[in-house]
């Protein structure tokens, strides 16, 4: 009995030599805030505080080589994989993307940027010869495009019957086996008749 309240001590100081280390209330923290998760209270904040309890956790066992930061490892990864955590932590990351927007276009507005300058661009003008040759080049090419799809049609017309000729007989194939095995299972039938009889 004894060597029970001396291992109950040991482990009392243990933990208060390793608790030295921790923040205080670690533990407390973690529970209420895990609470706080269990009944959907989650928001951005408690998911925030949640991880970075954990990050400590892994951090300091891990430094000390003790194996229960694998704990906390998990503990991570079961609460990123919540489907309440991942909907706050969109929520807040869409958030935060409209608010860095609104900053920027009020950056933008409050400095009155205006685009430089550019210099004058002098286009030359297409002769009409030019402008004819184009439209000549651009009608010839959506003639060809119809073409090519009239023919891709035609192709899927040719393709689509084939397959269908061959679905139709391979049907017809396996419609003759049944009846071929009818047959026979009718005159196996009227042969153990008659020979009953």
């Amino acid at each position: 009995m004894n060597t029970r309240h001396d291992h109950q001590d040991n482990e009392k100081s243990l933990f208060q030599e390793h608790s030295k280390y921790l923040p205080p209330f670690f533990a407390e923290n973690i529970l209420y805030l895990e609470m706080e998760v269990e009944c959907n209270n989650v928001t951005i904040e408690v998911v925030n505080q949640l991880l970075e309890l954990y990050r400590i956790g892994v951090e300091y066992f891990e430094s000390i080589k003790n194996n229960k930061f694998l704990i906390f490892k998990n503990k991570t990864q079961q609460l990123l994989m919540r489907g309440t955590v991942n909907q706050c932590m969109n929520v807040a990351y869409e958030e935060l993307k409209h608010e860095t927007a609104l900053k920027k276009s009020k950056h933008l507005q409050s400095h009155d940027i205006l685009p430089p300058p550019s210099p004058k661009v002098i286009i030359p003008q297409k002769s009409q010869k030019q402008q004819e040759l184009e439209n000549q080049l651009k009608y010839i090419k959506e003639q060809d495009q119809k073409l090519q799809v009239n023919q891709l049609l035609e192709f899927h017309g040719f393709e689509s019957q084939r397959v269908t000729r061959m679905h139709n007989k391979a049907l017809q194939e396996q419609q003759d086996q049944v009846q071929i095995r009818l047959q026979r299972r009718r005159q196996q039938s009227v042969k153990i008749k008659g020979q009953k009889e």
